[in-house]
């Protein structure tokens, strides 16, 4: 089952993000972080989300409220990414600063507190892949994934945690359960393209 967004918030956003759609090179405008923008793939930030708001959020089918969203990744430094309009399979890049250096090693006591946030969200939630650590590129990272339901459809979660300095970057793919080896892989080259500021 796919979500599905009005003609006129398709039509709004596809004008105000296929410039960065095309793109080979992405580089959020305010944090400076930065990757390869899988082809086809369909960039929203907080510059974007501007124009999104501005045009009417409101047009979005009352089934499919994503306003919470847009207003989350207009007051982060995040950027989401789509494949298609109409789909629920995107990934997410937040950055997050702790304050201290910290390493991949570092996260890997905390794996329960990870796995707690999720629970306490999505009730059914179950972990497939506990946190481990991994080299995706020249990356060092640690990676975790888990299961759930949402308004009916059974969703994957993968997320990959790397850290620079004192910024812990979290890299969420969440798709539907059937899609999440095509997915994967997308999320896996973007990690492996990524650049910190």
């Amino acid at each position: 089952m796919k979500r599905t967004l009005s003609a006129t918030l398709a039509l709004v956003l596809t004008l105000a993000l296929c410039a960065a759609a095309s793109a080979e090179a992405y580089t959020h405008p305010e944090a400076g972080y930065g990757f390869a923008v899988p082809e086809g793939w369909i960039v929203l930030n907080s510059a974007t989300v501007d124009t999104l708001l501005d045009f009417g959020a409101q047009a979005i089918e009352s089934e499919v409220d994503l306003s919470a969203m847009l207003e989350q990744v207009k007051s982060l430094p995040m950027t989401v990414l789509f494949k298609t309009l109409d789909s629920t399979n995107n990934i997410n890049v937040l950055p997050q600063d702790l304050g201290m250096p910290a390493t991949v090693s570092d996260l890997l006591p905390l794996a329960g507190m990870f796995e707690a946030q999720y629970q306490a969200v999505f009730a059914d939630y179950v972990t497939s892949i506990p946190l481990t650590e991994a080299m995706i590129g020249d990356w060092e990272v640690a990676i975790m994934g888990g299961e759930y339901t949402l308004m009916g459809m059974d969703l994957s979660l993968r997320q990959v945690l790397l850290m620079s300095g004192t910024i812990m970057y979290t890299f969420s793919l969440t798709v539907e359960s059937d899609e999440m080896e095509e997915f994967e892989l997308v999320l896996m080259e973007l990690v492996a393209s990524f650049v910190a500021p």
